[in-house]
Formats: structure tokens, sequence, C-alpha cells
């Protein structure tokens, strides 16, 4: 084999790494760390979260809290860990324990804690930790900060790559996005476009848009509604991977099949 006829096919099996889309800094299949490369909000985020993460509970420091305090942890830990049917912890009631049970279960080895944090910091915490400390199989989702940056985006990550994108627009060109994104796909989209009719006591027409593209990468679906205020536009973006395990398993059989 000739030198050339050896690196022709190299070079078609490498090409593909580097044919992908970026959206807003972020391509499908993105490692963790490529993510927090281009999110260093959020990344600086990481440590504060480590630091702020509540320590587990003795028993001793369970018996050292108020009622109030100890009724509250009960309530939690029940509606957390106990009322699945997966706990290997050993109980013998279905109701929240209470302060005696609480110390009980942390000498079995439970992690109890109080969390003092708000519940959107402690979604953001959990979701950053899970992503930077291991690559769980479990999906991962992190809301982008607010304010951060022109859209709302929502990020899937499982095994700590990125599988898929979700982005809303509002006030938003539809057909400009729909350009935007054929020039980032270089592929030309399936549209479509169905208007209501209006009602009786002439209603605005009620207008839904929507379009799609597929390539060897990506699949990408661009929706705009603009029967709500001010026009609801939303890009959901996943992997070519999982869209044909979506299509295979939704798949329509023929009669012959």
């Amino acid at each position: 084999m000739t030198l050339r006829r050896f690196i022709v096919p190299l070079m078609l099996a490498v090409c593909p790494a580097f044919s992908q889309t970026v959206f807003m800094g972020h391509h499908i299949g993105e490692s963790a760390s490529q993510f927090f490369a281009a999110e260093p909000g959020l990344e600086s985020r990481v440590d504060s979260c480590r630091v702020s993460e509540p320590k587990p509970m003795t028993a001793e420091q369970i018996h050292a809290l108020s009622k109030q305090d100890a009724y509250a942890l009960g309530q939690q830990v029940f509606a957390t860990v106990l009322s699945s049917p997966d706990t290997k912890y050993r109980v013998k009631w279905k109701r929240p324990p209470n302060r005696d049970e609480l110390e009980d279960l942390a000498k079995q080895g439970m992690p109890i804690v109080i969390d003092k944090r708000m519940p959107d910091v402690t979604s953001l915490c959990h979701s950053l930790l899970s992503l930077a400390t291991s690559a769980s199989s479990s999906p991962v989702v992190i809301q982008s900060l607010p304010n951060s940056r022109p859209r709302p985006i929502i990020w899937h990550f499982r095994n700590a790559a990125l599988f898929q994108m979700d982005i809303d627009f509002h006030g938003a060109d539809f057909g400009e996005v729909v350009r935007d994104l054929s020039a980032k796909t270089d592929t030309h989209p399936n549209e479509n476009k169905e208007v209501d009719t209006p009602n009786l006591y002439g209603a605005t027409l009620r207008v839904y848009r929507r379009a799609t593209w597929l390539t060897p990468e990506l699949y990408a679906l661009l929706e705009d509604d603009e029967g709500t205020v001010d026009g609801q536009m939303h890009l959901s973006v996943i992997s070519r991977a999982e869209y044909d395990t979506w299509a295979k398993a939704h798949a329509k059989k023929g009669s012959l099949d």
C-alpha cells in the first residue's frame, strides 16, 4: 500500500472528530473539563459548593438539636431516604423518625445532614459536584446562572459527557435562528408551519412553526409558538446516538414486519 493510500483513509477516520458544532460555546459530546473551561462562572462555584456542603451529623450532634430542628430533620430524612424501597437501613416504622431514631440511624452509618442553603443553591451545588467529581451514568442537569448569558440554557450530562442542550429564546426571530443553525450544521432543515383558525370573536391567529436538522453528529429541534406572550421559541439539541436510539424505540412497524 502506498503512503497516499494509507493516509487518505486515516484522514477520513479522523476528520469527523473536528466537525463539532458549537452552540453558545459548547458542543455535544464535550467532557466535564471542557464544559467548565467554557463556563468559568460555574467552575468558580465548585470550590464554594465543596466548602458549603453540609457534613454528616453524629448521634451526639443530633441529640443536641432543638425540638423544631429534630422534627424538620426527621421529615427530611423520611422524604429523601427512608421512603425509598431500596433503603438499606433497618427501620420499623412508616413515618418520619423521631430524635432517638435519628440517632440510631446515624450510628448505623446513614449520612444525615441539615442543609440550610436555599433550594436553588443546593440543587446547583449537587449538580456541579456530581459533574466535577464522578462519571456517574445517572444524568446530571445544570442550568445557566441567571443573567450570565443572553439565553437561558440547560445542559444534560451522562457519564460526564454533554449529550443534550436546551435553549429558550424570547423575542428572537425564528428565521434568523433557522439561518444560523443551518449555517452551523451546513444542513438544510425540515420545516413546517401550522396556523390555527381564528374563533368567532376575532382572536389573533396562533402560529406554530417547527424546524429540524439531522446530521451525523446531532439532531436539533427548533419550535416557535407565537400564541404566547412575546412568543416562545425553544431549541433542543441531542447527540445523533441519542436520536437514533429514540427513533429505533419509536419506529412504526410496517404491515409486513
